[in-house]
């Protein structure tokens, strides 16, 4: 994992407020982080082949999570594998905040993207969805 930036600063998800590399001590507590495509495309922008050269990827990955409660995905493009992997029909509009409840007892949160230098802590409108993440306070979770 790479690049692990605006989710992994909240106190009750990591221990330190950013990764970037696989050995700089980041430990996740109660999450998992999967990507929708594997490589760093030019600009940043995955083609439908990029994604779909990667979906078998996602989709070992979350067959090895089977207690997953909440998947939160960041940005539309997450959204659109998430929830064709998820086989979601009928497919809300993407926006932020947006809740998909799924038919095994599952949810589907969506929120925006970090942005390079943003911090999920210092933004309002990001708190919520961390708040639904893990609802209860770090002490009482087992």
């Amino acid at each position: 994992m790479t690049g692990c930036s605006a989710p992994c600063t909240a106190p009750d998800i990591a221990n330190q407020g950013h990764s970037v590399h696989r050995h700089d001590g980041l430990t996740l507590h109660g999450a998992y982080v999967v990507a929708a495509v594997r490589c760093a495309p030019p600009a940043n922008k995955p083609t439908p082949e990029e994604r779909d050269t990667c979906l078998p990827f996602l989709e070992r990955e979350m067959a090895l999570l089977p207690e997953v409660k909440v998947i939160l995905v960041l940005g539309q493009f997450a959204y659109d594998v998430m929830a064709r992997h998820l086989g979601v029909r009928p497919r809300p509009k993407f926006g932020h905040g947006v809740e998909v409840p799924l038919a095994d007892g599952r949810t589907l949160i969506c929120s925006y993207p970090p942005q390079p230098a943003e911090h999920l802590h210092r933004h309002p409108h990001r708190a919520d969805v961390r708040r639904r993440l893990h609802p209860r306070p770090r002490a009482d979770r087992s």
